[in-house]
């Protein structure tokens, strides 16, 4: 059953599965159309029944297949929930973003393999991004928080570093042959081109949505509680606690920056601030 799940989860999440060490689909993106996340439901679902697990947690079972499952099936609840809800793929487009940027990523920065087999995955997978994006956009709710739409056009501008100047760097440093660089660089302008259109839907079409989206919701938010971090208490008893918990670590900063510091920890702060590197460093 386990490796049922894990077989799954690594080819819905090509990506992840990349950055894990599990190298079966690095020339792969995942589908986040329409058509893609709804076969990708049906299959958590599947898996999520043959598991056979409820809600209760973990504490009573003794060995470690069943803690397994359990862990399991509580990472299903999870994914499932955050596919209903439209903060994730369905409803913030930095995700699509960033998972077409890091597909890349993930070949070129981690030397796993010869640098002309991740040149060929890298090559798929940029050519598969203009397909990935244009099915995102299919499934994302057609409003949009301000700050996540800010925030994907920053990742756009970072994509087109990426394709623009990082890749001929990676291909001149690790002497990737004619011909393979000639099909990555190729694919690097079709998956430029799908972010400007990317970058231009977001510009023109996308309609910001009211400030209350932002949030998840109490339901959401307790589910991540209990099923994603195994948590057993109230979000009010979580709240009063780290209320309480700020108070005295302000406090107690205070008190200290005030032995060193006219202004207290604020001056402290501001003078940490300015500590950093020039931007030529």
């Amino acid at each position: 059953m386990l490796d049922r799940f894990f077989e799954s989860y690594y080819r819905l999440r090509p990506v992840s599965a990349t950055f894990t060490g599990i190298h079966d689909h690095d020339h792969r993106l995942p589908d986040w159309s329409p058509e893609g996340l709804a076969a990708a439901r049906a299959e958590m679902q599947a898996l999520r029944a043959s598991l056979e697990m409820t809600a209760d947690g973990v504490a009573g079972l003794r060995d470690v297949a069943s803690r397994d499952r359990a862990l399991a099936a509580a990472f299903l609840d999870v994914q499932l929930a955050e596919d209903e809800s439209i903060h994730f793929a369905r409803g913030n487009p930095s995700l699509a973003a960033g998972e077409a940027i890091f597909g890349a990523i993930s070949l070129m920065t981690r030397p796993f393999a010869a640098a002309g087999d991740r040149a060929d995955a890298a090559a798929s997978r940029l050519s598969g991004v203009p397909a990935f994006l244009a099915g995102a956009r299919r499934s994302i709710a057609p409003a949009v928080p301000e700050a996540w739409r800010i925030r994907t056009l920053r990742e756009c501008d970072g994509a087109d570093r990426l394709l623009c100047d990082s890749v001929p760097r990676w291909i001149a440093v690790d002497a990737i042959d004619a011909a393979r660089a000639a099909t990555l660089l190729s694919a690097a302008r079709q998956a430029r081109e799908a972010f400007d259109e990317f970058r231009r839907w977001l510009t023109f079409e996308v309609k910001p949505a009211p400030a209350d989206r932002y949030a998840c919701g109490a339901d959401l938010f307790d589910l991540l509680l209990t099923r994603g971090h195994w948590c057993t208490r109230s979000r009010s008893g979580l709240l009063a606690d780290a209320r309480a918990a700020l108070d005295e670590a302000l406090a107690r900063a205070g008190e200290r920056a005030s032995r060193i510091a006219d202004g207290g920890w604020p001056e402290v702060r501001a003078r940490l601030a300015d500590a950093h590197p020039s931007a030529d460093d």
